[in-house]
C-alpha cells in the first residue's frame, strides 16, 4: 500500500482552495431529514393541491416548472395511490422504504393488498 503525505487541495474556480480533511463533529449528530420517498410523497400532495386550486393546469405543467420529466412526474403522482395508512407511515418516517419499493406496492390491487404486502414483505 502506498501512503501519500501532504495537503490535497481541490480546484475551486476562483474561490480559495479547500483542504480535504475530515473533522469529527462535536456534539450530537443532527437528525436526518425526511426520506426521499417522504419528500416525493409530499411533493405529490402539493402538486395535487395546486392543480385543484387552479394554480397549475395539470401534472405536465408542474413537471415543466419543476424540471421533471413526464415519466418522473408519473412516478411521483403514483405515490398518491398508496393507502392512507401507508402514506402516513412514509411521511412520519415509520416506514423506511425506498421509492422503488413503494412503486411496487402502489401497483398492488387495493389498499388491503398494499398493507398486506408491506407487512409480509411480498408482492403479488
Amino acid at each position: 500500500m502506498t501512503t501519500v503525505k501532504g495537503r490535497l487541495t481541490l480546484p475551486t474556480k476562483g474561490r480559495r482552495p479547500v483542504a480535504c480533511a475530515v473533522k469529527p463533529q462535536e456534539g450530537p449528530m443532527p437528525a436526518a431529514g425526511p426520506s426521499r420517498a417522504a419528500q416525493m410523497l409530499a411533493l405529490a400532495h402539493l402538486v395535487e393541491r395546486e392543480i385543484e386550486a387552479g394554480r397549475l393546469k395539470d401534472v405536465v405543467e408542474a413537471g415543466r416548472r419543476l424540471g421533471l420529466t413526464r415519466g418522473r412526474m408519473s412516478q411521483v403522482m403514483a405515490l398518491l395511490h398508496l393507502s392512507p395508512a401507508l402514506q402516513e407511515a412514509v411521511l412520519l418516517g415509520k416506514l423506511p422504504a425506498a421509492e422503488h419499493y413503494l412503486g411496487d406496492i402502489v401497483r398492488e390491487p387495493g389498499w388491503a393488498a398494499q398493507e398486506k404486502a408491506v407487512k409480509t414483505g411480498t408482492r403479488s
